[in-house]
């Protein structure tokens, strides 16, 4: 996990931007990137009103 200080909107480009980042969440003033290309879950803690998103094109969905 890598964690960098960012608004909710700017998260999931953060996240694109982070070469190996597939998940992200928001909370707290801090987004918290992930690395899981085969889309499985990650368990973190998230409370009401965090953002939570995933990038498509970097998720083995089987293929």
């Amino acid at each position: 996990m890598t964690t960098k200080s960012s608004s909710p909107e700017q998260c999931g480009g953060v996240c694109i931007a982070q070469s190996g980042c597939t998940h992200f969440s928001h909370g707290h003033g801090t987004c918290f990137m992930y690395n899981a290309p085969n889309g499985k879950a990650i368990d973190h803690p998230v409370e009401p009103g965090w953002v939570c998103g995933y990038i498509p094109d970097r998720i083995n969905w089987g293929r």
